[in-house]
């Protein structure tokens, strides 16, 4: 089924210079709905979001990664629940969205916290892999949010557009590619 052509689509360098010049998804603030974005994909009949997670590894985001399973196909393991998942990583310092897939996620039964993959630009996928009937690209144009495509995502930032981090250090990320510019973890 092709795209809904209300779904904005972060193709080209241009798309994406103005996609990031655009803060109307949070209303200037670097703290986006996601936990409405969250709520709005739970509601998908056979997905499960059972985390949105901020951090990795001790470290500030600067993105919310919204983990989706489907629904049931958890299991346990040697004390773990594993779940396989593909994620929604919504930025907080752009009005941009990304889709990863082919991730576990290992939580250790009774405790809080487990272990999964920190998102890279290999794990950029163009559509989420359980999302049939493309909601998901519909719930995030419909939160102000435009999607990365895999193929810019793996580029390296264009000359002159730069990523404001979290702690205002925008030309650090010169020259890594356009995932890690913007969706990137601070010590």
């Amino acid at each position: 089924m092709p795209q809904q052509e209300s779904t904005n689509f972060v193709t080209d360098p241009v798309s994406l210079e103005a996609a990031c010049s655009n803060s109307g998804a949070s209303g200037g603030s670097p703290f986006p709905h996601y936990e409405d974005i969250a709520q709005a994909i739970d509601e998908i009949d056979g997905l499960d979001v059972f985390d949105i997670y901020s951090s990795n590894a001790g470290l500030v985001s600067s993105f919310e990664e919204i983990k989706i399973a489907r629904t049931g196909t958890e299991y346990v393991r040697d004390g773990y629940v594993i779940r396989d998942y593909a994620s929604v990583l919504v930025c907080r310092i752009a009005p941009i969205a990304a889709f990863t897939a082919g991730h576990t996620c290992w939580e250790r039964i009774g405790e809080y916290g487990g272990f999964s993959n920190v998102p890279d630009s290999d794990a950029l996928v163009a559509e989420h892999p359980w999302d049939p009937n493309h909601r998901i690209p519909q719930i995030l144009h419909d939160h102000g949010f435009s999607i990365l495509d895999p193929q810019i995502g793996r580029e390296t930032m264009p000359n002159g557009l730069e990523a404001t981090t979290l702690l205002g250090d925008g030309d650090f990320y010169n020259g890594w590619t356009v995932f890690d510019g913007w969706f990137h973890c601070i010590d």
